[in-house]
């Protein structure tokens, strides 16, 4: 089955347009499926929900690896499942004993 194929139509924006407050607040968190990002999050439903294993996403920044992730959390969070997630935001100049101290960090304020 081709990956398209699982794209979801979307409507037009004019239907649904939101007043200027709420659409300046929710810009940001706007995912428009393509073809990898439905990939992506196929991926990690067979990966993490389905198997059963830990999935860490990584890739160029801007490829909407976060946005997947919370956009998928938020579609499987429904009834008594539920989930706890953190972003940590990598870079060149990351260490593993920052790494470490931040994820201790975190670990303890749950």
């Amino acid at each position: 089955m081709p990956w398209n194929t699982l794209i979801p139509q979307l409507g037009s924006l004019a239907e649904e347009t939101p007043s200027s407050a709420t659409a300046a607040a929710s810009t940001a968190a706007v995912l428009v499926p393509t073809v990898d990002t439905v990939r992506t999050e196929y991926l990690v439903d067979v990966l993490g929900r389905r198997a059963g294993r830990p999935v860490m996403l990584i890739g160029d920044h801007g490829s909407a690896k976060s946005l997947v992730v919370q956009q998928y959390l938020s579609k499987t969070m429904t009834g008594d499942c539920r989930h706890l997630s953190k972003t940590i935001v990598f870079s060149s100049v990351t260490t593993s004993t920052a790494l470490q101290v931040r994820v201790r960090l975190l670990t303890l304020t749950v």
